[in-house]
């Protein structure tokens, strides 16, 4: 959702929504990992996963989302 925000934003606007949306990508990625830490699912189950969350960052930062 801060994605799409951000595509409609100017300045400075636009670059805190990325920002939060990279913020976003390590939040999900700790969800996947808490999962795997409880046993909810195997390491394995989560690469498909953290892959995806890898290229969603990259492409935020080269938007120009701090960290």
């Amino acid at each position: 959702m801060n994605i799409a925000e951000g595509n409609r934003s100017q300045g400075g606007h636009r670059i805190a929504r990325f920002s939060t949306a990279a913020g976003s990508t390590h939040e999900s990625r700790t969800a996947l990992r808490v999962a795997v830490a409880w046993a909810y699912v195997h390491a394995r189950d989560i690469e498909d996963g953290e892959q995806l969350l890898d290229r969603v960052a990259a492409m935020l930062y080269r938007l120009g989302a701090k960290r």
